[in-house]
């Protein structure tokens, strides 16, 4: 055999404990997400379990389960809103619904449990557009999350379409209006403002007008005619769906 049958010979071994480690690889990383699922699993039939026999405990201990008990729907319902309102442009720092991942179902499901949230408003600072330049101020506005899935905010402060959240809206929209979280003209929070003084688009009108409002904010999106129509289809199937249920109509 020559040297090059044995380098040949080498790479062929060395590609084939490659494989094999990827595959030993792999295969354990299964297991222990398989093994994490299984002790999640247990967990929660555990903590059912403590739930339905929780009388039958001391009363410093059902005392205990109470205070866990509010300090958990408490905590569970803040992440919610968050979720809900999320609309980081920073896709590091973006925890907000995905549609890519996140269905509506699910998001229903979730709401239901606490449609105070639909309600609940988020604060954020803008920039004084009339301050003196010298003396930057800031100024507060409050959103509802159904306004914040329609667009996202970045470090400039201009706003860009929302593509992982806004087809969420209408199921939103639908939701509050079935909990009454909104006055019946407000549509579900559709037509819901900011409190910033140069704020005055609602959400239908930021959905209406994404490809004029939203859309100059970024010089490059406008010339990727792949991306401009792709937001545009997405747009237009929110407002069809809106316009299905009722919500898109003249008063």
């Amino acid at each position: 055999m020559n040297d090059s049958d044995t380098s040949s010979s080498e790479d062929g071994d060395d590609h084939i404990y490659h494989h094999d480690d990827a595959e030993v690889e792999a295969e354990a990383e299964t297991a222990t997400a398989a093994a994490a699922s299984e002790r999640r699993r247990l967990h929660i039939l555990k903590l059912i379990s403590v739930l339905q026999r929780k009388v039958t405990y001391p009363t410093r201990t059902i005392d205990k389960i109470d205070h866990l008990v509010d300090d958990f729907l408490e905590n569970l319902e803040d992440d919610v809103h968050q979720m809900l309102c999320s609309n980081d442009a920073d896709a590091n720092s973006y925890q907000g619904l995905d549609s890519n991942i996140d269905t509506e179902a699910e998001v229903e499901a979730i709401i239901r449990i606490f449609p105070n949230v639909l309600s609940k408003r988020k604060r954020i600072m803008w920039t004084d557009e009339d301050a003196d330049h010298e003396h930057e101020e800031r100024v507060l506005s409050l959103y509802r999350p159904i306004q914040l899935l329609a667009f996202t905010i970045h470090e400039d402060e201009s706003l860009r379409i929302n593509l992982k959240a806004v087809s969420f809206i209408p199921v939103v929209a639908r939701l509050a209006i079935e909990f009454g979280c909104f006055d019946d003209k407000l549509r579900g929070g559709l037509l819901c403002h900011g409190t910033y003084p140069y704020d005055d688009a609602n959400v239908l009108q930021n959905l209406m007008n994404s490809d004029s409002t939203l859309m100059n904010s970024d010089f490059t999106e406008i010339h990727n005619r792949d991306h401009h129509e792709h937001i545009e289809d997405m747009y237009l199937q929110v407002l069809i769906h809106l316009r299905q249920t009722g919500l898109l109509k003249k008063e």
